[in-house]
């Protein structure tokens, strides 16, 4: 504790201790915790972009971090991501990425004012992730959402979709 004094006053502050709140439902962090990430057979990463932004141009770290990153592309559709998870059986792959540009860039206006255009590309990520599980036979999975302004807002909309 710390006291400090002046003008006749004296204002005393104890420690205190945090309580963590028990989640009522299982959230996807709580599933996570539920076996060390050491144990993770397969690696998704997921990049999106700011709202305005290309990946492919590297306007941002997100397109940069993409680039850097030496994961099998699955692509933005259930097609592409079925036949990058085949693809890893024969090279023994366990790393997957994707990349999604910012919703403006995507559908202009609408998509900075409104957002409009995230709701589905977050689709197409839990979509993906869940063709790749599906493919490799459930595999224990990393799940890595990188985003960037509002794709940091689709990365929480990606969680919540893949836990419900």
């Amino acid at each position: 504790f710390f006291s400090r004094e002046g003008r006749g006053s004296t204002v005393r502050a104890e420690p205190t201790t945090t309580v963590r709140p028990v989640p009522s439902r299982r959230t996807p962090f709580a599933m996570a915790l539920e076996w060390p990430l050491e144990d993770a057979e397969v690696v998704f990463t997921a990049y999106f972009e700011g709202t305005a932004n290309a990946v492919a141009r590297r306007m941002t770290q997100i397109g940069l971090f993409y680039e850097l990153d030496r994961a099998l592309d699955v692509g933005l559709t259930e097609d592409t991501a079925a036949a990058a998870a085949y693809r890893s059986k024969q090279k023994q792959a366990t790393r997957f990425k994707m990349a999604l540009n910012g919703c403006g860039y995507e559908n202009g206006l609408a998509g900075v004012v409104f957002a409009y255009g995230m709701r589905s590309q977050c689709l197409a990520v839990a979509s993906a992730i869940r063709v790749v599980r599906a493919v490799l036979g459930e595999p224990k999975m990393q799940l890595n959402i990188v985003g960037l302004s509002r794709g940091a807002v689709a990365a929480l909309t990606v969680a919540a979709m893949l836990g419900d």
